[in-house]
């Protein structure tokens, strides 16, 4: 949770994921019965999302990493539910709730 108007996440198979450091000094709470988030339990940043219905799937939050990795086009999610003083400028696709867009 944060006070952000939204999160930038990225998803990745959890096989190709792996800490560099600090795996041992991070939290993680179930948010719900189908995911549990991982953070810092000092500052509280999030750094992770583990869907438990998705098993072989992450969500990084992409505030926690370094550099500028590669990325495919972006979308917005929730859009129904956004702050009504948030204005969306860019012409990526919108959806009200969670796309479906893997098969």
């Amino acid at each position: 949770m944060h006070g952000a108007a939204y999160a930038t996440f990225a998803g990745v198979a959890r096989k190709g994921f792996r800490y560099l450091s600090g795996e041992s000094d991070v939290s993680i709470y179930a948010s719900s019965e189908t995911y549990e988030r991982v953070f810092c339990p000092v500052c509280g940043s999030n750094i992770l999302v583990a869907p438990t219905r998705e098993p072989d799937a992450l969500y990084l939050c992409m505030g926690a990493i370094n550099g500028n990795p590669p990325h495919p086009a972006g979308y917005h999610i929730y859009v129904s539910s956004k702050a009504p003083w948030h204005e969306i400028n860019d012409d990526l696709p919108q959806y009200d709730t969670e796309p479906s867009l893997w098969p």
